[in-house]
């Protein structure tokens, strides 16, 4: 994982603890999806969506970079496929492989070493006819809150 402070210039490493070595080798967790959320007060939180689990970080140190993982008890070390982020609010939305949706908010006063309280979003769908040749038919529903 790389960072650039000036438009793509020059870059610096940050994948940081995230790398097994130093060096990128090794076994360490795929990057699947990188968040930048600015914060009120020239706060920033990185979020990085991994093979294992949610990160985040509110430091970028290069090879230095500490990244804590989030929602171990609700995300866990799934797959993170997609992460959004609304700054006006602080509001984050993770999507998961198999395991689902979850959401919260960060504030600015929100520090690094704070849990959150990720809510899980489920939604019930279903297709049928299984392996359809002709049609298929898709039924959702959907819950407001």
């Amino acid at each position: 994982m790389y960072a650039s402070d000036d438009g793509g210039t020059s870059w610096s490493k940050v994948a940081g603890n995230l790398e097994e070595n130093s060096n990128g080798s090794g076994v360490g967790p795929s990057l699947r999806w990188v968040e930048i959320l600015p914060l009120n007060e020239g706060k920033t939180a990185y979020l990085c969506g991994t093979s294992v689990g949610l990160y985040v970080t509110d430091t970028l140190i290069a090879d230095s970079t500490v990244w804590m993982q989030l929602a171990t008890e609700t995300i866990g070390n799934v797959v993170v496929e997609m992460i959004d982020s609304r700054s006006s609010d602080g509001f984050v939305a993770v999507g998961t492989h198999g395991n689902g949706i979850y959401t919260t908010y960060i504030d600015k006063d929100w520090q690094i070493t704070k849990s959150l309280n990720f809510t899980a979003h489920k939604s019930n769908i279903s297709i049928y006819p299984n392996l359809a040749n002709t049609y298929t038919q898709i039924k959702l529903t959907l819950i407001s809150r």
